[in-house]
């Protein structure tokens, strides 16, 4: 498993936002196991609360702002480093390389079967060893889950083993987030879906609200409808159905970073 680069000091990092004007400090100073998803119309913020919530799901369309939430929530799991390691899996593309710096894995699609084996692993040495979520560093998987893994080489299995991690995972720090294009994809059953209790649908094409039936049920939704901006939606995070918006990261964030990484390497030598 990953070990992210120790920094004495987090605060120093910025992190802008364009599309919602959080300001530069709204992700460089994360609560703790808390990560935030987006922004809602009253200027709150919905977070996935690790504790509460266990896994996430993220649904929408391309361009809907799915992977620009992974690399927003991989800023977080690094300006939390002391507590939060993570691993990523896109088929597409590669995260910015001031996160992978700092220690945040990328791994492509046809390894993913070898990564959620050796995830399942770490749950049940953790089980093994009594940890508890509190004790021990959280370790998030980020799965892209498109059509393609379903005709991976064992990827039955792997989904078995996924639900195993889904189950017991969260109660020892080991959480998993899913991105998707449809709610109820090959790749994405209901028993595997209805584990991933942190819900948002980005971008909802709602001719019909079945997606948002699907992740939501019967709740009420907003009276405003998400258009076609990417990033517009819906979140289900320890409560009702939210409209919010996800935080696009400003290329800034990375150019601070690098500054970072380069004075610290400086200070260490």
């Amino acid at each position: 498993m990953p070990t992210l680069t120790h920094l004495e000091s987090p605060d120093v990092l910025a992190f802008p936002s364009l599309a919602t004007d959080l300001g530069q400090g709204w992700i460089r100073r994360p609560r703790t196991n808390r990560l935030i998803l987006a922004r809602t119309p009253d200027g709150s913020i919905a977070e996935w609360d690790l504790a509460a919530d266990g896994h996430l799901l993220v649904v929408g369309p391309p361009g809907s702002g799915k992977s620009t939430l992974v690399t927003t929530l991989a800023y977080q799991a690094a300006a939390n480093h002391d507590r939060i390691d993570m691993i990523v899996n896109s088929p597409r593309s590669e995260l910015p390389k001031s996160v992978t710096d700092l220690g945040i894995r990328h791994t492509s699609r046809e390894s993913l079967r070898e990564v959620v084996t050796d995830t399942l692993a770490e749950v049940r040495r953790r089980l093994r060893e009594h940890a508890t979520a509190e004790t021990g560093r959280r370790l998030i998987l980020v799965i892209e889950a498109d059509r393609g893994i379903s005709h991976l080489k064992g990827a039955s299995r792997m989904v078995e083993e996924l639900r195993e991690v889904l189950r017991t995972g969260a109660a020892v720090g080991v959480h998993v987030a899913v991105t998707a294009l449809e709610a109820n994809s090959v790749c994405l059953d209901t028993t595997t879906r209805e584990m991933l209790s942190a819900r948002l649908l980005v971008r909802p094409d709602i001719a019909d609200e079945y997606t948002a039936r699907i992740l939501f049920g019967g709740a009420d939704l907003p009276r405003t409808r998400p258009t076609a901006v990417p990033g517009l939606g819906w979140v289900n995070a320890s409560g009702a159905v939210t409209e919010v918006q996800i935080p696009f990261i400003d290329p800034a964030a990375e150019v601070s970073l690098r500054r970072h990484l380069a004075t610290t390497s400086k200070e260490n030598n």
